[in-house]
């Protein structure tokens, strides 16, 4: 399956991958999660998340064991699969 590099959000904004997100948390850039079938992005659409997966779950940041940051999909953090069920809505 070729890797996501675009989609459209449901609500109709055109989002791109990114290998890094700006995290002013962390006044960093933040790696992304190497999803095949889905990315995390960046939106300023109200009532969301700063941070989005196109599966239409909030993205977060997490600390690995190895204590590095990496922004995630925080439904496939929590079941292991995307919001939509492991396959692509755009």
């Amino acid at each position: 399956m070729p890797e996501l590099r675009s989609a459209i959000t449901l609500k109709g904004q055109r989002v791109e991958r990114r290998d890094h997100l700006f995290v002013p948390q962390f006044k960093a850039l933040v790696p992304c999660a190497p999803y095949d079938d889905h990315f995390v992005f960046y939106t300023e659409e109200q009532l969301s998340s700063a941070f989005m997966c196109t599966c239409g779950s909030p993205a977060v940041v997490v600390t690995p064991e190895d204590g590095t940051i990496l922004l995630v999909c925080l439904f496939h953090a929590t079941n292991q699969i995307h919001a939509t069920g492991g396959t692509r809505w755009v």
